[in-house]
């Protein structure tokens, strides 16, 4: 029972991992969903004679969200909502990368819109004639987009334009301060030491020692409990890194600016004094020592016995790795709150002012439109339309007007309930989470948080108590020739270069007191040097 339990937690992963609260009470993403225009009504259609549009995608990597399809309630609103049709051809995930490259570099029986995995499949593609460049239309056509992404106050747009200026997909992205990496207390545990969430490093690492002295805090009589691990290096980083003044997250390239200079954050002492720290917590057995092997699933084996104290992560999986945990089990309460979420640590390396990295970027399912369309300009309404229309995302994000949700008197959203208390799942509709471009709003990540009341508390506490950082460096994914070339040649061997020097010098296979210059010396030899000097082309660009 136990495993099934494990393989049917696991199975929602990917679904919770993209789940974070909000306030539900809002009104959609600008709070204009209008109530008066309803699907139907030729107001809102991008076309007065009904159109088709061919898409071509796959059928989604999560298992609760069912692949687009006309009988789903979500898009037969928006045929009705726009007038437009959509004749579906939906793929198989497995293999679809292999899908879209075949088809791209045919170049023929293309539909008029389809996902194409990667903005570099689009680059190449767009470069050869096989894609529409949307930039002439960027303004008059993604007005809805263009507003919503104002609303963030970020640059999107420069994340999804070549170096030469062109548009070749629009891709998802999700709102910078939800579901984010964070460290999580065990619930229990806290309770035992009588302790606070910690709000200092000071007062982190006072924790992890108090949790080593108690000992057996899980309770079976053995030695085996670990006061902090995470799903590898990175993951640490992610959720550690700033209190040294890092920028890190997912794996970012660590690069950073100050008034302007690009600096590299793998040479820098902020590096350094991060890296012994973590050397410091090893030597004192509060680190996990397995934690250059670490990944997700360990990770949730090892909660799954109840062996951990503190674990880094996205925010949601204090939910989904609590479900896993004896405690939860034997409450019979996978709602309960079984570890608590962490706020950002102030120190002296940030000037005592903790703050989580802004996560800033291009996250998927890139959405093109092929030279097979006629209809350029309306396909490029419709994805506007998808993608960021107030009252389109009202309906991703709540579900279907007067089935899962209705306005009250003040003119607020009310969620509705199913009556015989199942659950409330607006995915099986299509709604929420799709497989083409999408902004995951706070609202639409948000659905089916309500049971977790604890959850959102804490979250809110995150968004009000810290301080949100953007990055100095703006993150990437296409590039100016001359970047391109620089970063394609010495990014690789820089970041395993850093890897390796990095799980040394934790695990104490090098010493960093003796060893750091030697250390700085491989990695100007791979090439750090130029490719900080790639990484400020890109920062003069965008940040001109």
């Amino acid at each position: 029972m136990k495993k099934r339990l494990f393989a049917l937690l696991m199975a929602a992963v990917m679904l919770l991992g993209l789940v974070a609260c909000a306030d539900t009470g809002d009104d959609g993403p600008s709070g204009e969903y209008n109530a008066n225009l309803q699907p139907g009504d030729p107001e809102t259609w991008l076309t007065h004679d009904k159109v088709t549009l061919t898409v071509l995608t796959n059928e989604g990597t999560s298992i609760e969200c069912p692949p687009p399809s006309n009988d789903l309630p979500f898009w037969k609103f928006l045929e009705e909502y726009t007038n437009v049709h959509i004749e579906w051809e939906v793929a198989s995930a497995v293999g679809y990368a292999e899908v879209v490259s075949t088809r791209l570099s045919a170049g023929v029986d293309l539909p008029d819109i389809m996902m194409i995995n990667t903005l570099n499949n689009g680059e190449r593609a767009g470069d050869n004639g096989v894609l529409v460049d949307m930039a002439p239309y960027w303004e008059t056509h993604f007005t809805n987009t263009n507003a919503y992404w104002d609303s963030q106050g970020v640059d999107f747009e420069s994340h999804i334009s070549t170096g030469d200026g062109n548009i070749y997909a629009l891709i998802g992205m999700a709102e910078p301060i939800e579901n984010h990496i964070t460290l999580m207390y065990n619930t229990d545990w806290m309770k035992k030491l009588n302790a606070e969430v910690p709000t200092t490093l000071d007062e982190f690492t006072d924790l992890l020692r108090a949790m080593k002295q108690a000992g057996d805090l899980n309770g079976n009589g053995v030695d085996d409990e670990i006061c902090l691990t995470a799903a590898g290096f990175a993951g640490l980083m992610d959720c550690l890194g700033t209190a040294f003044g890092l920028e890190q997250l997912e794996s970012w390239d660590a690069f950073a600016a100050k008034d302007g200079k690009v600096y590299a954050e793998y040479t820098s002492d902020n590096m350094r004094n991060y890296l012994e720290y973590l050397n410091k917590l090893f030597n004192e057995g509060l680190l996990d020592k397995e934690i250059a092997s670490m990944n997700a699933s360990f990770l949730a084996e090892k909660i799954s016995s109840d062996r951990v104290g503190v674990f880094g992560y996205y925010s949601t999986f204090a939910i989904s790795y609590g479900q896993l945990t004896p405690r939860a089990q034997k409450a019979g309460d996978p709602c309960g709150e079984y570890f608590t979420l962490g706020l950002a640590l102030d120190s002296e390396y940030n000037n005592n002012d903790g703050y989580f990295m802004r996560n800033e970027k291009a996250v998927g399912a890139p959405t093109a439109i092929t030279s097979a369309c006629d209809n350029v300009e309306l396909a490029c309404k419709w994805l506007d339309t998808l993608y960021a229309d107030p009252t389109v995302l009202t309906v991703r994000e709540y579900g279907i007007e007067g089935e899962d949700w209705k306005k009250d008197e003040n003119g607020e959203i009310e969620i509705l309930y199913p009556a015989d208390g199942s659950p409330r799942n607006i995915y099986l509709k299509g709604c929420g989470q799709i497989p083409l471009c999408h902004f995951a709003t706070s609202a639409s990540l948000a659905e089916g948080m309500a049971q977790y009341p604890w959850y959102q508390q804490q979250y809110d506490r995150m968004r009000t108590e810290c301080s949100w950082k953007s990055p100095s460096v703006p993150h990437l994914q296409l590039f100016k020739a001359e970047e391109k070339e620089i970063i394609s040649m010495y990014n690789v061997d820089v970041k395993g270069v850093f890897g390796e020097w990095r799980a040394k010098f934790v695990t104490n296979k090098s010493d960093i007191k003796t060893e750091w210059d030697k250390y700085l010396q491989e990695m100007k030899e791979m090439g750090i040097d130029d490719l900080t000097s790639a990484w400020q082309m890109v920062h003069d660009r965008i940040l001109k």
